[in-house]
């Protein structure tokens, strides 16, 4: 069980990195002018943060 409880916590630190990484692609679109492909691919990294913390602070009885 205490396992578990850890990769939870994990998911916070991990969906940091995801934004993390999401807000350097906002700053190299702010400083050019983005393809298809890399707007798609932000908002695929949006997604993935999201999930990160909808995981880490889902319902503990689940």
């Amino acid at each position: 069980m205490r396992r578990w409880r850890l990769l939870r916590i994990m998911g916070v630190p991990l969906g940091l990195a995801w934004l993390a990484i999401l807000g350097a692609f906002v700053y190299a679109s702010a400083n050019s002018r983005p393809a298809p492909s890399t707007l798609v691919a932000a908002a695929a990294l949006a997604v993935i943060a999201g999930a990160c913390f909808l995981y880490a602070w889902r319902d503990p009885g689940a």
